[in-house]
């Protein structure tokens, strides 16, 4: 939990907890409740954290001599969970009706893959030893993404228009294709933030 990193007091607390139980990995959460618990760029600090600290970076530097790794947790496509400051309003998901999904973002929209990628290099270059994803998925149940750009984009690769797709029971090999472009579109997104990841971990 960010709370068990927040000060150095409390990174000591914790580090030396996790070597008396055994532990030999940390999973920080690294952007919730309240944004980054890291020096970010693009985002601000939270508010429990003293202006000029970085949590992750002494959470590292303190497990690492303690001899346990840390590999921080990002909450990715939940943007009404992690209530980021600079979403742009384009990038949450539209479903069928036009509305919201919910707050969920849009895998596919490259502002959301640059902005994602962004943060994984971010995290990356604290001296982190991995990275773990949250929330890399569609709502459960979610049928999105219908915004125009999302549609052109599916169509031009697939030749299909996911909105004129039906609930019918003969649509269901053009829903499939739907699914599995979706499906694909996270894919890539992972691609991106893991290829931003280890090219800023090499710097």
């Amino acid at each position: 939990h960010w709370e068990d990193y927040k000060s150095p007091a409390a990174i000591a607390r914790s580090v030396a907890r996790a070597k008396a139980i055994g532990l030999n990995v940390l999973l920080p959460l690294a952007n919730y409740p309240d944004q980054a618990m890291w020096q970010s760029r693009l985002l601000p600090l939270n508010r429990e954290v003293q202006p000029g600290f970085d949590p992750l970076r002494e959470l590292v530097k303190q497990a690492h001599a303690a001899g346990i790794q840390v590999h921080p947790y990002l909450i990715m496509l939940n943007g009404a969970l992690t209530k980021h400051p600079n979403i742009e309003p384009d990038w949450y998901a539209v479903r069928r009706d036009g509305q919201r999904a919910g707050g969920w973002l849009n895998p596919s929209h490259p502002g959301v893959r640059r902005f994602l990628a962004a943060l994984s290099a971010e995290v990356a270059q604290t001296g982190a030893d991995g990275l773990m994803y949250d929330y890399i998925r569609f709502d459960s149940g979610g049928d999105y993404d219908y915004s125009d750009a999302t549609r052109r984009a599916c169509q031009a690769e697939t030749g299909l228009d996911p909105a004129a797709i039906t609930g019918a029971k003969e649509d269901w090999p053009r829903r499939q294709k739907w699914n599995a472009w979706r499906v694909a579109q996270v894919t890539e997104l992972v691609h991106q933030c893991s290829a931003a990841a280890r090219a800023a971990d090499r710097k």
